[in-house]
């Protein structure tokens, strides 16, 4: 993100529309990380605290 923001600062934009692109990008990074690095792993969603699956309550 930082490398992102560094390459958008060298725009010859107004602060605005930089900070707006910035911030956009950022979150959506920080969502895909979460979502395909961290919630869909197991490892790494103990890691970070999350609870496994709840058991299945199939009755039969």
């Amino acid at each position: 993100m930082v490398a992102f923001a560094h390459g958008v600062v060298g725009w010859s934009a107004p602060i605005v529309v930089k900070y707006a692109v910035i911030v956009t990008a950022s979150l959506t990074a920080l969502l895909l990380v979460y979502e395909y690095g961290v919630r869909r792993t197991r490892v790494t969603g103990s890691l970070f605290g999350m609870r496994g699956a709840p058991p299945s309550t199939s009755t039969r």
